[in-house]
């Protein structure tokens, strides 16, 4: 909101990057409806047809999109653009019907109810002295690991490494940050299905308590 009010003042505009957050992860369409802000550019991809098809997208407000119309009375008025697969129907269908059954089936407020409860679960795994912090909304989340939790100095690689084989080991395939920062790179991230049930968080956070004792012990 901070951020919002100095781009208003001084006439500043506000674009989110929601090609990861978008389309119910986080519990809401968007990841910015939980702080209460309007940007005045979004950008979309890979959740807007759930990866069947490659599809993105840049929406913006009525009159930043005005700004690039031309005289209305000729022919070629309209915001022009080059994509060179922005012809492709087939992309545009699958989103339309990802986004019909994201609302059909209620998956912002599964996403919402069933996220609330994986994040109170990945939550007991703070017992354990490798995990330094835990984070997320919706069923969006990660795990910050730590060598210890006094000085929150980041795993190495190699150790972060093993412990994504233990998970894997278990039967659950979970990401991480990957070569981001030097040094920085131990974070596990979750982003399991829209749908999924109390159950399959049980299963996911089961797998990773295993794949972190199992770190541990070594």
């Amino acid at each position: 909101k901070i951020v919002q009010e100095i781009c208003k003042k001084y006439d500043v505009l506000l674009m989110m990057d929601e090609v990861v957050c978008g389309f119910a992860r986080t519990g809401t369409m968007f990841g910015y409806e939980h702080y209460g802000i309007v940007p005045d550019m979004v950008t979309m991809a890979k959740g807007m047809a759930s990866s069947y098809m490659p599809i993105s997208a840049t929406v913006v407000t009525q009159e930043i999109f005005d700004m690039f119309v031309d005289d209305p009375s000729k022919p070629l008025a309209y915001f022009r653009d080059i994509s060179t697969y922005g012809g492709c129907a087939g992309g545009c269908a699958a989103a339309l019907e990802n986004i019909r059954i994201i609302e059909e089936e209620n998956l912002c407020e599964n996403s919402a109810k069933v996220g609330a409860y994986f994040i109170a679960r990945l939550n007991e795994l703070l017992d354990l002295p490798i995990v330094g912090d835990v984070r997320g909304n919706g069923l969006f989340a990660g795990i910050e690991i730590v060598e210890d939790k006094a000085s929150k100095t980041p795993m190495s690689d190699a150790v972060l490494g093993q412990i994504m084989a233990n998970i894997a080991n278990e039967g659950v395939l979970a990401g991480k940050t990957n070569r981001s920062f030097p040094n920085q790179n131990n974070v596990i991230a979750f982003a399991p299905a829209l749908i999924a049930t109390k159950d399959d968080i049980d299963r996911i956070v089961s797998a990773v308590r295993i794949g972190l004792e199992n770190s541990c012990k070594k």
